[in-house]
């Protein structure tokens, strides 16, 4: 079986990263693109499944594209395209419980930097209990204020992780409440590791530059596991694809 494409969309069919325009929801092709192909400027843009992680929204669509095409470590871009199917698996429930997933996972950071403070892990409850429906949108307002205040006191991985956490609240559009709080928690987990590789260097007297070098790598291959963590947790969430 080949590779599956994705297309993410609101929930109109209209581009909610960027881009202009509605996409033809019906399987119709777009029309075609003359001339470059050129990222976040010109072409159709599609997700591969190790991509669909950076690009969550409200509508995931199984899609095709065909004709020239453009290969970049994000995307590929198409000259044609045509979104075929949504997942019905993608419920606002789900991608809210994925938020909150994402967030726990980077909990911790945030519960080590502030011992005595709640207020997180009451956050990650409350975006919980507005995907089980026992909570109204607008009852989320207080904890993602009081989120984001206190993410603007702290720094590093910590600040990332609260804000990972805030993403769960913010956002009404829960696949969006999933791509913010996903994008945040990769950021923390890449961060942690850098932050405690840099400790490890200087308590070792490394050579500065040394240090930076190894601190990156360690970092960069944290955020590789986070997204794999993630990629493979969002596939299970959203189970069979040929299903639906």
């Amino acid at each position: 079986m080949s590779e599956l494409h994705f297309k993410v969309l609101g929930q109109d069919g209209a581009c909610c990263h960027g881009g202009s325009g509605r996409w033809n929801t019906n399987g119709e092709w777009m029309p075609t693109v003359h001339g470059n192909l050129a990222p976040c400027t010109r072409g159709y843009h599609l997700c591969r499944s190790h991509d669909l992680v950076e690009w969550l929204g409200p509508v995931i669509w199984i899609a095709e594209g065909q004709g020239r095409s453009f290969i970049t470590p994000q995307y590929l871009i198409f000259q044609e395209a045509r979104v075929i199917r949504s997942l019905s698996a993608w419920t606002p429930e789900v991608a809210r419980r994925f938020a909150a997933e994402c967030a726990q996972r980077v909990l911790p950071i945030v519960e080590e930097r502030l011992a005595d403070a709640t207020l997180p892990r009451q956050t990650i409850e409350a975006a919980l209990e507005f995907a089980n429906g026992s909570l109204a949108f607008t009852r989320l307002a207080e904890p993602a204020q009081r989120t984001w205040l206190l993410s603007r006191q702290l720094d590093g991985a910590a600040r990332d992780a609260m804000i990972a956490i805030y993403g769960t609240v913010v956002w009404e559009a829960d696949g969006m409440a999933a791509w913010a709080a996903a994008g945040s928690a990769r950021s923390a987990a890449g961060a942690i590791v850098r932050e405690k590789t840099m400790q490890e260097a200087k308590a070792n007297n490394l050579h500065p530059r040394e240090a930076e070098k190894k601190a990156d790598i360690a970092a960069n291959a944290a955020l590789r596991a986070e997204r794999e963590w993630q990629t493979n947790r969002l596939f299970e969430r959203l189970g069979n694809l040929e299903a639906q």
